[in-house]
């Protein structure tokens, strides 16, 4: 990671998409990590 060869998937999203997040990672096919970004 430290060196930049490794991208993992990452999926940015918001504290409203969090619950549908959760609905995705449960039915499977997720490629990556969901990373909630919080707004002030």
């Amino acid at each position: 990671m430290k060196s930049g060869e490794l991208n993992p998937p990452m999926n940015l999203i918001k504290q409203a998409d969090i619950p549908g997040a959760i609905d995705k990672l449960r039915k499977g096919g997720v490629v990556g990590r969901f990373i909630a970004v919080y707004e002030d």
